[in-house]
């Protein structure tokens, strides 16, 4: 039960979020706070995985060929973007319950797979660090031709990508909403261990 109430949290303190970014959503959004207040269960949102084909070269990785990556994106047509990138391990269905409270609001929610997560291909030669990421991010957030991002939303190691964000392309994405994000470095009481 702890889990669902943290959890519950969570999607309250993004919802806040996106009524301060967007007054004119704040209408829906309270009435999907009242909703969740008394407690009703949350409805997951799961649409249809989609696919892109992704360039390596345009991912700063020059040696991989393209490959296949899945996502889904919901309200397509709304000039409000959230883009939700998991953490590791994860895929799309983390963030459900979050984008089933965000698209009645209006907000388009993109929700990435990264490489090797769910049905994304990862090719052998792709490195895992945050950078490297960050330019999958924006190459893919290219191929599907958005420009700006109002609130990234990153859990675990999906915080540091989304972070990265805003070194590699510094205007796009406009705020950022962390769940148990990685910390930059031990706790001093955790030093002994590493």
């Amino acid at each position: 039960m702890n889990g669902c109430r943290r959890y519950f949290n969570h999607c309250r303190s993004i919802i806040l979020l996106a009524k301060n970014l967007h007054s004119h959503t704040g209408q829906l959004l309270n009435r999907q706070t009242n909703t969740a207040n008394n407690q009703q269960l949350l409805i997951p949102s799961d649409p249809d995985v989609l696919y892109a084909k992704l360039n390596g070269e345009k991912c700063g990785q020059p040696m991989i060929q393209d490959f296949k990556v899945s996502y889904t994106d919901e309200n397509t047509t709304s000039p409000i973007v959230a883009l939700a990138i998991h953490g590791c391990p994860g895929n799309h269905l983390d963030f459900r319950y979050l984008a089933s409270q965000l698209i009645p609001a209006g907000i388009r929610v993109i929700r990435l797979n990264m490489p090797g997560f769910a049905t994304s291909e990862k090719p052998p030669e792709f490195v895992y660090t945050a950078k490297n990421m960050a330019q999958f991010v924006v190459a893919f957030l290219d191929h599907i031709g958005v420009k700006k991002v109002n609130v990234g939303i990153g859990t675990s190691f999906g915080c540091s990508v989304i972070t990265s964000l805003s070194v590699i392309q510094p205007d796009l994405v406009s705020s950022y909403a962390f769940l148990s994000g990685v910390g930059g470095r031990p706790h001093a009481g955790l030093r002994p261990f590493f």
